[in-house]
């Protein structure tokens, strides 16, 4: 009885780690690892039975034992969920892998010899309320526990718009590379992790619970070959091991036409016959229901790949063995039936790795492709790049890039076609560790090629890049979004006409911003690396100000007024009642206590006298309560005074 009740606990623990208190809904196959660790007990348990008819096991046998057992096989699950994630998915929680490894020996070592079956299944009642007690903390957010999904809302001052940003946490499950993209999937949206796995995500409406579904299809990026081919390949090389994080998802661009849908993705690819890897895009074509409910009978098939076939770095005394993050990758339609795609040099840069492939037309490499989806034929569209981030093809056709320098130099680029961009030959940029670039003669010149429209020295990191949408951003007609790793920024760039740039306004974000597209709505949408989702709305504040005016003919919002006729409402949001001391309260105001939450400033803006009989304040009260949250929204994030005038 007892090592069944031991081996129940030991399934629950782990999914009491992750999984909200009462909803135990998990993917089979992940059950199903967890349920491994039940048959390694059982193993354990048998062995120790056995034993014991003869001399008994003592404790530190015991506990040799059950060391042994469950840490040999959590290893050799650390394994399979590096090397066959097909076994054991590579977002499969390893808090819960760890708390099974010690659910499994603490239970082995307490059921190891008969016990009354009270005291035993008192024991492992009491471990489970304790589990369970330790995830209400970690739900309640009191002890530092697994991440959970949240939306958070913050307001942010930009030039000509107060921006609303929602930050949709932990609601695609993590991955461990970098990289993927968002595009629109009908009036939702379609995300891609680094990894290659599908979402459709619905509900990202302010105060919404997003719907997430994973989709069956996952891009065909081939990371298991990769890794036994790289292995293969590097065991000889001293002191050289492939980032498997660096082979990822690049990019996505869907394309709807009646009820079919096209997913386009770009990847990188291992090629097992000749030990090398490439750029690929895959191409994935059915009716849209059928893609969501898994029952497409179509697949994936090759749209273009990189050539020639790169090898892994070997022997450079520089350069990384795979320089997968600089792959570029980006898609874009060039027309009804032509595609863009940005390719990166993969560290092919002459300094870092020979030979330098961007200023060479016989390669695909450091090159923008321009790809027929007729006949699948591709040509060089430009060259002279070095890892081309961003791309964006304006509704004028005008043809946008941004592309990482070296050490400073990020580029803003106006793609033509024919044009060579210079690289490697000359940057704004810098080597690492160095006061120039060694191929340039002239340092920060950036002679002899086309120019860039914009440099950022220092880098920021530079990545995808958006036309500013006109529905909700009128005022940002004409210009570029362009996003940053590094700096965990979008940058609002003005350019003048398609030569120079007369500004570029940051707007921190907090997370490393990968991928940008438009929701159907209108609202600016961010793919950031650590899987979270951002949306960016602006709010209407001029009507909130033609509210807040009802108030302002009393009250200043300015932190640097005093006092008028009533009290200086800047940072009133949770403030104490009655607490300024350049304003004389009424005896009834000064006789309430407590602080001006935002559900007591709504109840007193509905009715101040209900809430403070006897006040001072002679107002009939708001009574539209869309009126009043505007007004509570907008004392609890005052503009700064420079966005209030002189």
């Amino acid at each position: 009885m007892l090592p069944a009740l031991a081996m129940v606990t030991l399934l629950l623990l782990p999914l009491i780690w992750f999984a909200p208190i009462y909803s135990f809904s998990l993917f089979t196959q992940d059950t199903g690892i967890l349920a491994t660790y039940v048959a390694i007990y059982l193993i354990g348990w048998v062995g120790l039975a056995a034993h014991a008819r003869r001399s008994g096991p003592s404790l530190s046998m015991t506990v040799l034992v059950a060391v042994a057992l469950f840490a040999s096989w959590f290893a050799l699950l650390m394994i399979a969920r590096t090397w066959f994630t097909d076994f054991v998915p590579a977002d499969f929680s390893l808090p819960a892998l760890v708390a099974g490894l010690c659910a499994g020996i603490v239970l082995l070592v307490l059921v190891r010899r008969p016990m009354p079956l009270a005291i035993g299944a008192g024991g492992v009642f009491l471990l489970l309320v304790a589990a369970l007690v330790v995830h209400s903390g970690f739900r309640s957010g009191r002890l530092p526990g697994p991440a959970q999904p949240s939306i958070t809302t913050r307001q942010v001052d930009s030039l000509m718009y107060r921006l609303r940003i929602t930050t949709y946490a932990h609601w695609i499950p993590g991955d461990q590379r970098s990289g993927g993209s968002v595009a629109k999937w009908g009036k939702q949206l379609l995300f891609v992790t680094g990894g290659g796995q599908l979402y459709i995500v619905d509900g990202l409406q302010d105060k919404a619970t997003p719907v997430v579904r994973r989709l069956a299809y996952v891009v065909p990026e081939n990371l298991d070959d990769f890794r036994r081919g790289s292995a293969e390949v590097l065991k000889d090389s001293f002191g050289k091991v492939a980032d498997f994080n660096r082979f990822r998802v690049g990019d996505l661009l869907t394309l709807e036409n009646g009820g079919q849908m096209t997913i386009f993705a770009s990847h990188h690819f291992w090629d097992n016959d000749h030990r090398c890897y490439l750029l690929r895009v895959s191409s994935f074509t059915g009716d849209k229901a059928e893609i969501e409910a898994g029952t497409s009978k179509s697949s994936w098939h090759t749209v273009f790949d990189t050539a020639p076939c790169l090898t892994l770095n070997t022997v450079g005394p520089r350069g990384l063995p795979f320089e997968g993050f600089e792959n570029g990758a980006r898609l874009q339609l060039l027309n009804d039936h032509e595609l863009l795609l940005s390719v990166g040099d993969h560290g092919f840069d002459g300094v870092n790795r020979l030979p330098p492939l961007s200023q060479d037309p016989a390669n695909t490499y450091g090159k923008i492709m321009r790809i027929s989806l007729i006949d699948g034929t591709a040509h060089v569209f430009s060259i002279g790049h070095r890892n081309p981030q961003g791309l964006w093809v304006a509704g004028d056709g005008t043809i946008w890039e941004t592309e990482h320098g070296p050490r400073g130099g990020d580029e803003i680029n106006h793609i033509v076609a024919d044009g060579n961009y210079g690289w490697p030959n000359v940057s704004f940029g810098t080597d690492y560790g160095t006061r120039g670039w060694p191929l340039d003669p002239k340092p920060g010149r950036h002679e002899g090629y086309v120019p860039p429209v914009y440099a950022f020295v220092p880098s920021v990191g530079i990545s995808n890049l958006i036309g500013a949408p006109e529905r909700l951003f009128p005022a940002w007609q004409g210009d570029l979004l362009v996003g940053s790793l590094v700096r965990q920024t979008l940058f609002r760039v003005r350019p003048i006409g398609t030569t120079a740039v007369q500004y570029a306004e940051p707007i921190f974000i907090g997370d490393r911003v990968r991928a940008i597209t438009v929701a159907d709505d209108g609202a600016i949408v961010i793919w950031a690396d650590d899987g979270n989702i951002i949306v960016i709305r602006s709010i209407d504040e001029s009507a909130a100000q033609a509210v807040l005016a009802r108030c302002t003919a009393c009250h200043s919002v300015i932190s640097t007024d005093p006092s008028f006729t009533g009290p200086n409402l800047f940072g009133v949001v949770d403030r104490r009642i009655a607490s300024r001391s350049d304003f004389g309260y009424s005896a009834a105001m000064k006789a309430v206590h407590g602080r001006w939450t935002p559900e007591r400033l709504d109840q007193f803006l509905a009715n101040p006298q209900a809430v403070v009989p006897g006040t001072a304040m002679q107002f009939p009260g708001v009574p539209n309560a869309q009126d009043r949250k505007m007004i509570v929204d907008f004392l609890a994030n005052p503009p700064k005074d420079d966005h209030l005038g002189p």
